[in-house]
């Protein structure tokens, strides 16, 4: 072989090894980059080539599960691989307790659960919190509380607080006399409805008359059928005090909390007689009895004797035979028929009936009755005639022993 076969060869060999080596350098200065490894916050690193991410995972002696999520970031000089493991997450929902094997945030936790978040539920851990291992995430959920105050309706939605701190919260003071239907301290639950009445108190009067009473005097000045007004009658006045209580603006109850006397009263005084106006008896002038009376007999108005010793009220009959009483003297309208053992011969009488549509008049007990065997007869009425007796019939009277 000559030598310029030879030279031409060597050049040949020489240029592809040059080539070759340019060709691996370059592959080297690409491919072998820092690699950062960040597993649940432990960052580890390992300088090698790059290759597929389970490859570099392998030798950093890292294990993974499907549950996991692993993100890579490749740039120029290095490799960031962020793996998030799963672990076990308890969630405490409104008191109910569920757990489950998660990786990521609390958010993919909520999501994996299909647990959604109203506006004012709080939650112990934000959306963007890592998992963790053994964590746990409450949830108080937030409840409707209405509050009823000023003719308005209220709805709050809260986790905790008092009714106080809700009152506050929505600007509602209570004033001196307002009432609410639970105690101020009383912890916020589901379904609460806080009512808060206004409570008003005012005072008021008005003027009421007071009617004069009538007063009866009685004077022995004037006669039983006259009277006289003494005294003028005057209404008085009295102011009354109300206390009136509202509840939210309307009236509720009245209450009677004072009475003054402004102006007394002045009664109205009337007089009345006592004194009995007397009629004298005038002889002859007796309805009935034709005897005449030996002495004046003085009547009040009823016509009732105003001076006497007795008065028997008892049982009346009426006779008209006979001519001569049992005392010997002529048989008349006046001489009347007696039990001597009640009422003595002679006795002196003025007899009326009681219901006073009979005044038989001035009498003497002259004549015995047969009544005084088998009746309850007082006394027995002479009368002139059959027809006068059963006229008078049987009735009650009243006998005045005039002495």
């Amino acid at each position: 072989m000559n030598k310029y076969l030879i030279k031409s060869a060597l050049c040949k060999i020489f240029f592809v090894l040059l080539t070759v080596s340019a060709c691996f350098f370059a592959l080297y200065e690409i491919s072998y980059r820092e690699v950062t490894i960040n597993c649940d916050f432990n960052e580890s690193y390992l300088p090698c080539f790059v290759s597929e991410t389970e490859e570099i995972l392998e030798r950093a002696g890292i294990e993974t599960t499907k549950d996991d999520i692993v993100e890579r970031t490749d740039n120029e000089k290095s490799v960031f691989i962020k793996i998030s493991k799963a672990h076990d997450v308890t969630i405490v929902d409104d008191g109910e307790s569920k757990t489950l094997f998660v990786a990521g945030t609390v958010g993919d936790a909520l999501k994996k659960a299909k647990i959604k978040l109203r506006e004012n539920d709080i939650i112990s851990a934000p959306g963007s919190t890592p998992i963790t291992s053994e964590l746990k995430v409450v949830i108080e959920r937030a409840f409707e509380v209405l509050i009823k105050a000023d003719g308005k309706k209220i709805f709050s939605d809260v986790t905790e607080g008092t009714v106080e701190s809700l009152l506050i919260e929505n600007g509602i003071s209570l004033g001196e006399n307002d009432k609410i239907n639970y105690p101020l301290s009383k912890k916020l639950k589901k379904g609460m409805r806080i009512i808060v009445k206004r409570i008003e108190y005012k005072t008021v009067s008005k003027t009421k008359s007071i009617p004069f009473k009538s007063v009866t005097e009685y004077s022995d000045e004037l006669y039983n059928d006259e009277s006289v007004i003494s005294q003028t009658g005057v209404n008085g006045v009295k102011r009354i005090y109300y206390l009136k209580k509202y509840v939210d603006g309307k009236l509720k109850k009245k209450l009677v909390v004072a009475r003054v006397t402004e102006q007394r009263a002045i009664d109205e005084i009337t007089v009345k007689g006592t004194k009995i106006r007397v009629t004298p008896l005038e002889p002859g002038k007796s309805t009935i009895s034709e005897l005449t009376p030996p002495f004046e007999i003085e009547l009040d108005q009823n016509g009732r004797p105003v001076n006497y010793k007795e008065l028997i009220i008892g049982e009346a009959t009426a006779y008209a035979s006979g001519t001569v009483c049992s005392t010997g003297v002529d048989a008349m309208p006046g001489r009347v028929a007696v039990d001597p053992r009640e009422i003595p011969y002679g006795t002196k009488m003025y007899i009326v009936s009681t219901d006073g549509k009979y005044v038989y008049g001035y009498s003497v007990a002259a004549d015995t009755g047969g009544f005084i065997y088998n009746s309850d007869t007082v006394v027995d009425l002479r009368f002139n005639t059959e027809s006068a007796c059963e006229q008078f019939g049987r009735r009650n009277v009243e006998i005045y022993i005039l002495e």
